[in-house]
């Protein structure tokens, strides 16, 4: 096996005596052998594809035989060249919609002109995108972020009453190891009723003083 840099010199001396080669059939069928052999060692890269390809050319125009390994080599290689574009393009595809994440809570017009746009939306992120924004957590809390204050003042958590939120639901918890299950009523006492059972000791107070 020869070290790269003496093969692509080789190759090139092939090259460029091919078509001196015309009318020596047995030498360009011994030149094909070796396009053939060094076809089938590793180290080939895509930018060794144009060179490839002009070896592939000579050998089939020249009718031989050896273009197999050649061939595969090639398809190999050109595979490698798409997976890589491929791969730079979601790359920066990904990077393009961080930025656009980064500053969306920020700035209304990329909010309504691409994201709440429902067609912009598709059309940019290539369908996956949208899959992203719903089923990633950390992007949906993203997207809802400009609406956090609005949904808490409409919530109005400070005057939130948790016994009257589905007060007869049952409630399970654990105290001391054992799993326990009360109403809600009884675990969240409702508000009324805790200044009710506050009240209730002065009106009987009163009432005895009354009768006294």
């Amino acid at each position: 096996m020869i070290h790269r840099e003496e093969r692509s010199s080789v190759l090139a001396a092939i090259e460029r005596s091919w078509d001196g080669a015309a009318h020596l059939p047995a030498l360009r069928e011994e030149m094909a052998d070796i396009v053939a052999s060094a076809a089938g060692q590793g180290g080939w890269g895509v930018s060794d594809l144009p060179t490839l390809g002009r070896h592939l050319q000579n050998l089939k125009s020249a009718g031989s035989t050896r273009t197999g390994p050649l061939e595969q080599l090639i398809w190999e290689l050109r595979l490698k060249a798409v997976l890589m574009g491929s791969a730079g393009l979601i790359a920066l595809h990904l990077a393009f919609w961080a930025a656009l994440m980064t500053v969306y809570p920020n700035s209304p017009k990329i909010q309504a002109e691409i994201f709440w746009n429902k067609r912009v939306r598709k059309v940019l992120g290539c369908g996956y995108v949208d899959l992203l924004l719903r089923w990633s957590p950390y992007l949906r809390q993203r997207l809802f972020y400009p609406f956090t204050k609005r949904l808490v003042l409409d919530a109005d958590p400070d005057d939130f009453d948790e016994g009257a939120y589905f007060p007869e639901s049952h409630v399970t918890y654990e105290e001391q190891g054992v799993s326990k299950s009360v109403g809600s009523s009884k675990l969240f006492p409702r508000h009324e009723d805790t200044l009710f059972s506050k009240a209730t000791p002065d009106l009987a107070n009163r009432s005895s003083c009354a009768v006294l």
